[in-house]
């Protein structure tokens, strides 16, 4: 009986050890579940804008890239609808050669707030020149509710980007538009006024090194701020 006994125990215990060997084969062979993976320091840039320009003669790429920041999708219907990044963004000028000569902060541009854009494919930025200081300027925009986009209009010259205008209220949703050009050194605002219930034309002057604005006035023509692919 005793014999039987200590057998007994002894399968038991032989048992026991074959199921703790497997359980640790098992926790080691098993991946870890909410992993943190190792932020990548070399990564390629991630562009969302890109634009050519000629500055003294020498072609110039200007591109708008995310320094750092997340990627947000919602599948809810409305204006974020998709994948979003949301973070922190500069402006870059490179020569043919991919040299950086000149770069900016684009979120102190828009009050220091984090910035966003839809992941697709690079938009193209838009040139102009404004003030007709030879010089090209562009718009970058950031959503400013369902009636339109706050703009900021920068410019770029051999001595690098420079900030001509900010917090230009436009009825339009794109990333970066052209504005129509007015004789004398102007351009033309379109914004949907939601106190007085109209659209609303407004036209910006350059007088003393930068943009005035005049009384706006009711649109004749509403439509969009951007009159890109007009003649």
């Amino acid at each position: 009986m005793l014999k039987r006994q200590r057998k007994i125990v002894l399968i038991g215990c032989l048992a026991g050890l074959i199921l703790l060997l497997g359980a640790a084969c098992q926790s080691e062979s098993k991946p870890l579940q909410n992993s943190i993976i190792p932020e990548i320091k070399d990564s390629k840039p991630t562009i969302v804008a890109e634009g050519t320009v000629v500055i003294n003669g020498i072609k110039q790429s200007i591109s708008i890239r995310m320094k750092d920041g997340k990627e947000i999708y919602d599948s809810d219907p409305g204006a974020f609808q998709g994948t979003f990044l949301f973070g922190s963004f500069e402006v870059v000028a490179t020569d043919p050669a991919g040299k950086e000569l000149a770069k900016l902060g684009l979120n102190d541009v828009f009050d220091g707030g984090e910035m966003n854009f839809r992941k697709e494919l690079p938009f193209e930025i838009q040139f102009d020149d404004y003030n007709e200081d030879g010089e090209s300027d562009f718009t970058v925009g950031q959503w400013g509710g369902s009636n339109g986009n706050f703009y900021s209009m920068l410019t770029i010259s051999s001595s690098g980007f420079e900030v001509l205008e900010e917090n230009i209220y436009s009825a339009d949703h794109r990333p970066s538009i052209r504005y129509r050009k007015i004789a004398g050194k102007a351009f033309l605002n379109k914004y949907y006024d939601q106190i007085i219930g109209a659209d609303m034309d407004v036209i910006h002057r350059w007088k003393d090194g930068a943009f005035h604005r005049d009384i706006p006035t009711k649109s004749i023509e509403g439509g969009a701020a951007g009159v890109e692919g007009e003649s």
